[in-house]
């Protein structure tokens, strides 16, 4: 069975169990909509270009959220790892600030940044601040130091040694880091939504609670799996072509 095949079948199973349990009124349709009429309802979402334009600025906000947090880690975590001065000063602070609830600084952050879109954005680059730290100091930590030795007789330079061994090394930490702060960003993106913001796909959820429309609601938590399952393939397709070694060697 191909591998596309093996992991839609779970989903879609659980889609048409849902499916048949609505239409023999064996759930409660207040509050488990069937999913075709969940899907009827994002069609229509679609088609007035409500949905486009919340998918829009959500995913607007992760992206810079996710680079703001991202680039800074990335560093961080590659000087903590290769240098022990850098590991002494700055990994207190990230084991101290990483099982901290970003969620719970979420107003510390709105009175600090206000009600428009930093305050949503700083929560984000937050919550990917500490997962892609200790991501990629675990990824660099783990080089064997036989690379280095090597590395100094062939006398390559410090932005020869960084091209040709670290950023690789890195490579595969920084791309599961990302793929672990894509879930944790789209938590702290919705989050913000409810609270400081009129659009979006959290605020969308929100307004829909307000109303009672269960239907929209369960079409807004459709909408942040299906973004959620292609930010995961893209990811998984820049890891294939940037580690080829790695995916033949699971293969």
């Amino acid at each position: 069975m191909p591998k596309y095949i093996r992991r839609a079948f779970s989903p879609l199973f659980l889609l048409a169990l849902w499916e048949v349990a609505a239409r023999l009124n064996w759930i409660d349709h207040r509050f488990f909509p069937a999913p075709s009429l969940i899907f009827r309802e994002l069609w229509s979402q679609l088609i007035t270009g409500n949905l486009g334009s919340d998918v829009a600025v959500s995913l607007l906000r992760l992206a810079c959220g996710l680079l703001i947090g991202g680039i800074p880690a990335m560093i961080i975590g590659i000087l903590m790892a290769r240098s022990r001065l850098a590991h002494d000063l700055f990994h207190p602070l990230v084991v101290a600030g990483y099982p901290v609830p970003k969620i719970a600084i979420l107003p510390l952050i709105i009175l600090m940044f206000g009600l428009g879109e930093w305050s949503k954005i700083v929560i984000i680059a937050a919550g990917t601040f500490f997962l892609m730290a200790l991501s990629v100091l675990e990824g660099v930590s783990r080089i064997e130091k036989r690379y280095f030795s090597i590395a100094r007789l062939l006398r390559l330079s410090a932005a020869e040694e960084w091209r040709s061994i670290i950023i690789p090394a890195a490579m595969p930490a920084l791309l599961h880091g990302l793929k672990l702060s894509v879930g944790s960003g789209f938590m702290l993106l919705v989050a913000s939504e409810f609270f400081a913001s009129h659009s979006g796909i959290g605020y969308r959820i929100w307004a829909s609670w307000e109303n009672f429309n269960i239907t929209a609601l369960y079409g807004g938590l459709f909408t942040i799996m299906l973004l959620a399952i292609g930010l995961q393939a893209g990811i998984e397709t820049i890891e294939k072509r940037a580690l080829p070694w790695r995916i033949s060697e699971e293969e």
